[in-house]
């Protein structure tokens, strides 16, 4: 699940107010490669009417990006609006985890083990205090 950004910007207010958000709307992403400010950008798009709503998070629109580019995204589908006065949209992929094969699971595993030895500091900030 991840929050749609720059809903202020593209036309999530007027779908919003004109009441074409329910809950579990279904979405199209599309991928963004000649996007200026980010290569990796991915649209978020409502199917009907055909609205732009905003973009994928920047931290996650390589992987999500990825996933579309090898069919692994079964669906996208609006999860809940926030706010009252304006969209706040927070999306959820189902996604078709075949890509997880034994060997990537091992060198994921050895990878964080790997980063967390030669970065402690870093990793040790990220956790929860």
């Amino acid at each position: 699940m991840f929050p749609v950004r720059g809903t202020v910007f593209y036309q999530a207010q007027r779908a919003w107010e004109a009441g074409w958000l329910p809950p579990e709307v279904p979405l199209l992403l599309i991928r963004e490669p000649t996007n200026a400010y980010d290569p990796h950008a991915v649209q978020v798009w409502l199917l009907r009417p055909r609205v732009l709503l905003g973009y994928v998070p920047r931290e996650l629109a390589p992987v999500v990006g990825w996933q579309l580019r090898h069919h692994q995204i079964q669906t996208c589908q609006l999860d809940h609006t926030l706010g009252l006065t304006r969209p706040g949209l927070r999306c959820r992929l189902q996604t078709n985890d075949s890509w997880q094969t034994t060997w990537v699971r091992r060198f994921w595993s050895f990878y964080q083990a790997w980063s967390k030895w030669r970065h402690p500091i870093r990793c040790r900030d990220r956790q929860p205090h």
